[in-house]
């Protein structure tokens, strides 16, 4: 009986690609069953080859379904079948590829194969595409391939292609093939924090260069959207106002209009509002900073100066320290580049000021000494001082004094109405409110006082604070105040003249630092007293750096959701802050 035996040829496979390449040179056709016409030329194919090389064909020569209506295309399809979607070049080499495995890329026509190879669903000539593309790719092509990418949700070369968009930025911001990107495609280069710019205005030129282009295509598009993503504390208010608001692409949009608007106002004022974007890119050489005058450790207040970036997280670095005694409650505002402190030195009357090129100058010095009050600027060259405290006279101040920078010199205009210290301002128009405070009999107060600087009167609001309150802390959000202690949160419309209580979102701790940058609440170190059964006070201080979105104090969220931002040297409680741009 014989044996069976396994045979196996070692030439069949070679045999076979080459019988199955020499099918697409063969001139007579003899075995072809089905006719290609690709933009007016006939290509004589094979059903079997198509269809074993690509599952589009497949489906068109060999329907799955068995109705009578598949099979009369199936029937139809037989003798011919016209592609409008490719050209009669450009599928030559796709079906060189299908029946040789080969084909030559180059620059030309690498994207039209790709699309090609993408109808058909060759997923081996798809990826020989997608890798020619992107080891080819430069400040010249790579607009034009990462729209391709984005057409044919090709997401891995869209991200190469956009990353390199990022770091060119300043080199494609001028190719006309900018006008072809998306909508989409352009926000995603605004929002990205790694676009490669010198200042923020090329952004802006770039951006309208763009919008210009959508317009005169008849495109339809929405630039408020792109508009939040530009970083407007890095474009000067003249240019807004002489190059954006005289763009007819934002104009006729109502809802630009109001933006930018607002942008000029929070220029003039610093008063920031939902989708303002402060961030500057890290590019540009600057950052959003909260500088820190002297740390309280409960025992010492050291002259130390410290600076928080606010834009990356756990990055705190010290500068020069202020050359006078910091007493306990010293009060600290901006103007421009510029941070002045008050009430400090051995007689709580003085004034430094600190600019991150020069260092410390001293000012003159206050009229009346205090400590405990608040200090803000009302334009970029009047600063005033309001109410505050004499620890050697144990008396509360009504006094207010206005700074003029340009001519150093202080001025004591008016009184509050009450005099108070502990307390928190803010400015709205040519208004300050003047928050609660402790009078002195060491009671809490629960009025709003304002003082107008054009006038130099002040009044007292009809509408109290829902309770007493010292120590409050104020940040200007919009057309609000928002309000911050120990126990309590609360927001203060300035046009309504009402208060809305948040509490969740109160601090639980006192004599804290309080800033808003870019659409979040930081809050700065502090300290709590705790009392034990013996009737002993001791006083614990916070090392936490912690913020919050502003949107969810306003909305109300039930939770808050406290995120860590950094931690200070060492616990302490804060006085003496305020935000800053400065170099990184």
């Amino acid at each position: 009986m014989s044996r069976s035996r396994h045979i196996k040829s070692t030439t069949h496979s070679e045999e076979l690609v080459i019988g199955v390449a020499k099918l697409l040179s063969d001139t007579t056709h003899k075995l072809s069953d089905v006719q290609l016409n690709v933009g007016g030329k006939i290509f004589h194919c094979h059903k079997l080859i198509l269809a074993l090389k690509s599952p589009y064909f497949e489906q068109k020569l060999y329907p799955s379904s068995s109705s009578a209506a598949a099979a009369a295309a199936a029937a139809a399809v037989s003798e011919q079948i016209v592609l409008n979607d490719v050209s009669a070049d450009v599928f030559d080499k796709v079906l060189q590829f299908m029946y040789t495995g080969e084909a030559e890329l180059s620059v030309k026509n690498v994207q039209q194969i790709l699309r090609a190879a993408d109808l058909m669903k060759l997923t081996e000539l798809t990826t020989f595409c997608l890798d020619y593309l992107t080891n080819s790719i430069s400040t010249h092509t790579c607009l034009r391939y990462w729209e391709l990418a984005e057409q044919k949700n090709l997401a891995s070369l869209a991200l190469t292609c956009q990353r390199l968009c990022v770091k060119e930025f300043g080199n494609i911001r001028s190719s006309s093939a900018l006008s072809s990107l998306s909508e989409k495609m352009m926000r995603d280069l605004l929002e990205d924090d790694e676009l490669m710019v010198d200042s923020e205005v090329d952004v802006c030129e770039t951006l309208m260069t763009w919008l210009n282009s959508q317009t005169q295509s008849g495109n339809s598009v929405h630039p408020y959207q792109l508009l939040t993503h530009i970083r407007w504390s890095g474009v000067p208010v003249e240019y807004i106002k002489t190059k954006l608001l005289t763009n007819k692409a934002l104009m006729t949009d109502h809802q630009c209009f109001e933006f930018l608007s607002k942008v000029i106002s929070y220029q003039l004022t610093g008063v920031q509002f939902n989708g303002l974007n402060t961030f500057h890119r890290p590019s540009t050489g600057v950052e959003q900073c909260v500088v820190i005058v002297g740390l309280n450790d409960g025992n010492t207040i050291s002259a130390d100066v410290h600076r928080i970036s606010l834009q990356r997280k756990d990055l705190i670095t010290s500068v020069q320290t202020i050359p006078c005694r910091m007493p306990r409650q010293a009060a600290t505002c901006v103007s421009g580049n510029q941070l002045y402190v008050t009430g400090v030195g051995r007689g709580n009357s003085e004034t430094w000021k600190w600019e991150s090129v020069v260092g410390w100058t001293r000012c003159a010095d206050m009229i009346q000494r205090r400590g405990e009050h608040c200090a803000t600027f009302v334009n970029n060259t009047s600063m005033y001082v309001l109410g505050g405290f004499i620890d050697s006279e144990e008396a509360s101040l009504d006094s207010v004094e206005q700074y003029n920078t340009v001519t150093n010199k202080w001025t004591e205009v008016r009184q509050l109405m009450r005099a108070v210290d502990s307390v928190a301002c803010a400015v709205y128009k040519t208004s300050i409110y003047v928050f609660g405070g402790i009078e002195l009999n060491e009671d809490d107060v629960d009025c709003v006082q304002e003082f107008d600087t054009a006038t130099k009167l002040c009044t007292e609001l009809t509408q109290h604070l829902p309770q007493p309150e010292r120590l409050l802390r104020a940040v200007m959000w919009d057309k609000s105040v928002i309000l911050i202690n120990r126990r309590t949160c609360l927001i203060f419309d300035l046009e309504q003249q009402t208060f809305q209580e948040r509490n969740q979102f109160a601090a639980g701790v006192d004599q804290f630092g309080l800033v808003l940058e870019n659409q979040r609440i930081f809050i700065i170190g502090g300290g709590i007293d705790q009392t034990d059964s013996a009737g002993n006070v001791t006083w614990t201080r916070s090392d936490e750096v912690k913020s919050v979105a502003v949107m969810d104090i306003i909305n109300n969220q039930s939770t808050p959701n406290w995120i860590h931002h950094a931690k200070l040297p060492s616990p302490a409680a804060i006085s003496a802050y305020a935000t800053m741009t400065l170099p990184t």
